[in-house]
């Protein structure tokens, strides 16, 4: 939903104002060298994360091109096995 610029921000408030779920949290320092964003899930949702990419992985590989399935599954994996997703820019 968002890139570099920034510019799904606006798009990822509105859906998750629309789903019901609480607003993001950002995090940085003052200099602006990270971001950290948290979306957390909105109350009375039920996470089922067990084994996340093996009940993904065919929705996902009909949707993507195969070069960007490939270099998602490394993401879905690390979602399978921490329960959340760590993204340094």
């Amino acid at each position: 939903m968002s890139e570099k610029q920034s510019t799904g921000i606006t798009k990822i408030l509105r859906k998750l104002k629309q789903n019901g779920s609480p607003p993001p949290v950002f995090e940085t320092d003052s200099d602006r060298t990270y971001l950290i964003t948290t979306i957390r899930m909105r109350e009375g949702f039920e996470a089922d994360t067990k084994n996340f990419a093996q009940k993904n992985e065919r929705s996902l590989s009909e949707v993507l091109s195969s070069k960007d399935y490939v270099k998602l599954l490394p993401i879905i994996e690390n979602l399978d096995v921490n329960n959340r997703i760590i993204l340094l820019l």
